[in-house]
């Protein structure tokens, strides 16, 4: 993670009010998850008791196959079906990749986000990780900056504001990108909590925007946003798009909301990468 970026983030945790009672927090684990997962543990308790290499890659297939039925968005449950069903070579080691696969969907269908501080008032869940959905937003109003090559000076710039105005911050922060590369940062935001705090305009190179309620299709991702999972994720964002019969089109620039700060460990942290919709034209 880059510098800037990282500093911001620990004024956030720094400032932000824990949100134990969020309703993030308080919402019970998503069922159709769960029962995919517990049929992975499952499956992986059993193959254990197997000798024979090709029962458990039958079993292990199996559940994996049935996991992705009952949770069709997760892309990256897909991609590890049709990446082992053209594995070949000694039958101990395509046992042993269909465990690791079963294993790592397993976890991810278990991950929970770790909420904080508040998120603004109407957002939706957070997109659970490998899932492709549409989330709706309602309006919202951020602070925004500029990136420039160095990140810390747009820290700098949003802290100064939000030190100035008063505004306690929430999760995520906002990242947006140039739409032709996901490697290039072009601004940082944060968020406010409702459109009663502050007022919109502009202070100094921050620019105080009302954002309109939208519409997005996002992707939850685990670990820090680098740019190669940023990347990753735009590519099946957009592989999704390209599909006949989906009836939207991207509407603005790619985003990535993160929601954790760098005092957590790299397997917890969580984003959403976005692309802004409309509807085709008919």
């Amino acid at each position: 993670m880059a510098h800037g970026f990282s500093l911001l983030l620990i004024m956030l945790s720094c400032v932000a009010v824990v949100a134990s009672s969020d309703r993030a927090a308080a919402e019970e684990p998503d069922q159709v998850r769960a029962t995919a997962a517990a049929t992975l543990q499952a499956a992986l308790d059993h193959a254990s008791k197997h000798t024979d290499p090709m029962q458990k890659v039958a079993a292990l297939s199996q559940a994996l196959a049935t996991a992705h039925r009952q949770v069709p968005q997760n892309v990256l449950i897909a991609e590890m079906i049709d990446k082992l069903g053209r594995a070949a070579g000694e039958p101990r080691l395509v046992a042993a990749q269909w465990q690791a696969a079963c294993a790592e969907a397993n976890e991810l269908l278990r991950f929970e986000v770790l909420v904080e501080s508040p998120t603004p008032d109407g957002f939706p869940l957070p997109t659970p990780v490998g899932e492709i959905r549409l989330q709706r937003y309602p309006a919202y109003r951020l602070a925004k900056t500029e990136m420039t090559f160095i990140e810390g000076r747009a820290f700098w710039t949003l802290f100064s504001h939000i030190k100035d105005q008063k505004i306690a911050m929430t999760a995520p922060v906002e990242l947006t990108y140039r739409s032709d590369d996901a490697a290039k940062k072009t601004s940082m935001a944060f968020l406010y909590r409702n459109l009663q705090q502050g007022s919109a305009g502009k202070d100094g190179n921050v620019d105080v925007i009302d954002i309109p309620a939208q519409t997005v299709l996002s992707i939850g991702v685990r670990g820090d946003a680098t740019t190669s999972r940023v990347a990753d994720a735009k590519r099946r964002l957009e592989h999704w798009l390209g599909q006949p019969g989906q009836g939207w089109e991207a509407n603005g620039p790619l985003r990535v909301f993160a929601y954790n700060s760098p005092f957590v460990s790299d397997a917890k942290k969580f984003s959403e990468v976005q692309i802004p919709l409309q509807k085709k034209a008919r």
